[in-house]
């Protein structure tokens, strides 16, 4: 075994302070912020750094610092049923600090991205337990954004369920068409972090000081499925527009509809109204008013 992993403050205070024996270690730090303070003690963390790792909003970003680098990438999350899904977004800090990476996120739940890579290093004889922290790194990275392929096909399914609730209703239905907007929303918002992103993978190519060159092959290959998901969101923004335009077709029809029918009965009846208006004037000397 050549990783060493600790993943809470208690853990982690007992853990630093006994020397370890392998060759890499991993702290994974959910939700607690003593501990990364800690942490950014011991390992001489930038405060800025630690500055982007807990707020909330922060952008996809790679940084070097003189002791450290840090990758912070976005875990999408879905929330809600099939029909109307939600896709929440949490930051995961990564940071590299020689043969030691700490991560950080704001939940407190054991994440799939987690999961994930700790079942593989339970694995004997594996690439991951074989490379260093550099390879680590990029596997939670590669981990952390398998979670945008998911988040994504749920939005696109919920589309494809809200697109024939509207044609059976005649796009008369208020909810499919909220809820088309907040996947829209969603879809947007995802969109705009994946861009910043595709920027970050970009950037971790060229420098080999965040992750070796040899690895470049697996960041590229990221970079591809990042650009995957940009593709499959503009074919979904697409879908809803097409929707919209629908919606609009059908109900500039029905106005043309409309239109034509009172176009006709106004056609029948005002010969009609002309020849009793003509005839039910009160004039005295009104042509053909005394004939028999």
């Amino acid at each position: 075994d050549d990783i060493d992993i600790g993943d809470d403050v208690e853990v982690t205070k007992a853990w630093l302070a006994r020397p370890s024996t392998k060759r890499t270690r991993w702290v994974e730090i959910r939700g607690d912020e003593t501990a990364l303070r800690l942490l950014g003690i011991e390992y001489a963390l930038h405060p800025l750094a630690l500055e982007d790792a807990l707020r909330p909003s922060q952008r996809p970003k790679e940084e070097r610092y003189e002791t450290h680098a840090q990758i912070v990438v976005p875990r999408f999350v879905v929330h809600g049923d099939a029909l109307a899904p939600q896709v929440a977004t949490e930051n995961v800090s990564i940071f590299v600090a020689g043969e030691s990476l700490v991560t950080y996120a704001a939940s407190t739940q054991a994440p799939a991205w987690s999961r994930r890579v700790r079942a593989e290093l339970a694995c004997s004889f594996t690439k991951l337990r074989e490379e260093g922290s550099n390879f680590l790194a990029y596997r939670v990275l590669d981990a952390v954004l398998d979670s945008g392929a998911p988040a994504v096909a749920a939005l696109r399914g919920s589309i494809a369920r809200q697109r024939d609730i509207l044609r059976r209703s005649k796009y008369s239905s208020n909810d499919a068409g909220a809820t088309l907007q907040r996947i829209k929303c969603d879809l947007e918002q995802i969109l705009r972090l994946l861009r910043p992103l595709a920027r970050v993978l970009m950037t971790l190519v060229q420098d080999d000081d965040v992750v070796d060159h040899r690895y470049n092959s697996y960041i590229e290959d990221a970079g591809e499925n990042v650009a995957e998901l940009e593709d499959d969101i503009a074919a979904a923004l697409s879908d809803i527009e097409r929707l919209a335009e629908e919606s609009e077709l059908y109900f500039q029809r029905s106005q043309e509809k409309t239109i034509y029918v009172l176009t006709t009965v106004t056609a029948i009846f005002l010969p009609l109204q002309f020849v009793t208006g003509l005839f039910g004037m009160n004039f005295k000397y009104m042509p053909q008013l005394n004939d028999r």
